[in-house]
């Protein structure tokens, strides 16, 4: 859910750090996703300048 939402909006996945996060379950990959004032952007509904 989370990854399509950040793509949709013309983020792009910069980095992945293994086994960060540790939960109960095991341990958790994280992601990195940025995204750049010169980058295209796919938001077109949208004329809001992103912080």
């Amino acid at each position: 859910g989370s990854v399509k939402v950040l793509e949709k909006v013309g983020m792009i996945r910069e980095g992945r750090g293994r086994q960060i996060l540790p939960l109960e379950s095991g341990w958790s990959d994280n992601f990195e996703y940025s995204i750049l004032e010169t980058d295209k952007r796919k938001l077109s509904t949208s004329k809001k300048k992103l912080p």
